[in-house]
């Protein structure tokens, strides 16, 4: 089961509304700018009486944004995403303002080729709050610049295709397809 799943999964999720919680710990994937890479981000704040809420999120920079969001509360269940992340990746430190800005710069250029993020980024990203975006340049696009899109698992290809079809022009991106 993948660390998305196990988050889904979590019968003890609620809404979070733990936003004014000081920033326990915020992590990123130590080769978020490869272009032919997935981005993991993974915020987490912590109570005064020690109770965690956390968000992740799985960031196309080349395509698609933000292709997966979560949240959730408790310090087992945050442990359980954090070690699963880690398992796939290298995670390092990162400030909220980077997490932040990736984030709005995946969105804004997913948007200019058609595609929204994730249905529960909107949630996921209460903490955030008080995120300040740097003004770093965050790669965007493929190797060549142009839109990159690496099929996944869950992805609905013809979809994602067709919408890049009508909104790049069809031979304006490239894509790879696992067999």
């Amino acid at each position: 089961m993948s660390w998305q799943d196990k988050a889904k999964t979590n019968p003890g999720q609620r809404t979070l509304a733990k936003s004014d919680w000081p920033l326990f710990e915020c992590l990123i994937n130590q080769d978020w700018q490869d272009p032919t890479s997935l981005c993991q981000i993974l915020v987490a704040r912590k109570s005064a009486q020690g109770e965690i809420a956390f968000s992740f999120f799985l960031v196309d920079l080349a395509c698609l944004g933000v292709k997966n969001a979560g949240y959730g509360r408790g310090a087992w269940q945050y442990e359980q995403i954090k070690e699963a992340m880690v398992s796939t990746q290298d995670m390092v430190p990162c400030s909220l303002d980077l997490a932040a800005k990736v984030l709005s710069e995946a969105i804004l250029y997913a948007k200019r080729w058609g595609f929204e993020p994730h249905k529960d980024y909107a949630k996921a990203k209460a903490l955030l709050k008080g995120a300040n975006p740097i003004d770093t340049p965050i790669p965007t696009g493929g190797p060549t610049g142009k839109p990159f899109y690496v099929a996944g698992p869950y992805d609905n290809i013809k979809l994602i295709i067709a919408t890049l079809n009508r909104t790049a022009g069809e031979g304006n991106y490239d894509f790879l397809l696992h067999l």
